[in-house]
């Protein structure tokens, strides 16, 4: 896999003050430059991106897995959401914006 593109988009972002997330063509969050994002939801639920169209994500599958042992017993998140996200409203149905890639530590 060649990461050329991804760095070059997470500068760009950088350069602009925003934030290395890409969008796909009808306008729904894909992934960051070289991670997965993850997003806790104004209900409490944790949400992410789908698979559809971005590389499968070992280290998602992990967050997930933990999420739903511990922290939905735990009440500390009430539920996890997966699907499409519009960039545009991720404003409004957001309260925390997370990065999960290889160097996540669990």
């Amino acid at each position: 896999t060649n990461y050329m593109l991804n760095c070059l988009a997470a500068q760009e972002a950088k350069d602009k003050g925003g934030i290395p997330a890409f969008v796909k063509p009808d306008g729904n969050l894909a992934e960051a430059d070289i991670a997965g994002l993850g997003f806790i939801l104004k209900d409490g639920s944790f949400f992410t991106p789908t698979y559809d169209g971005v590389l499968v994500s070992t280290t998602m599958d992990r967050i997930l897995e933990i999420i739903r042992k511990t922290l939905i017993p735990q009440g500390k998140v009430k539920g996890i959401r997966r699907g499409e996200i519009l960039a545009s409203e991720l404003k409004k149905c957001s309260k925390e914006m997370m990065f999960f890639g290889a160097n996540t530590i669990l």
